[in-house]
């Protein structure tokens, strides 16, 4: 025996449902939101063009289409002299 359930869908849940299903695939498609990692700055492109501000590190909104975020490393790198020095490239 099998029991068949009616869906009722009201215009209203249907409303909800589809703005749902826009706003998801607005986020998936076009991905307005850009994480910038640790030791790293987001350059905002406006076009093409860098913009003053910058993104620090942490999840922030961008414009799709219009944004586009460019990553710069900002961590202290060490560089071992002695490799160097040894290889006569330079004097310690």
């Amino acid at each position: 025996m099998y029991i068949l359930l009616e869906i009722n869908l009201s215009k209203k849940h249907l409303k909800w449902g589809l703005s749902f299903l826009f706003l998801l695939l607005f986020l998936l498609l076009l991905r307005p939101l850009v994480a910038v990692p640790v030791g790293y700055v987001g350059i905002i492109l406006e076009h093409g063009k860098v913009q003053k501000t910058v993104m620090e590190e942490g999840l922030h909104l961008r414009v799709p289409g219009y944004q586009e975020i460019v990553y710069l490393d900002c961590r202290v790198h060490s560089l071992e002299m002695q490799a160097l020095a040894a290889a006569g490239i330079c004097k310690q």
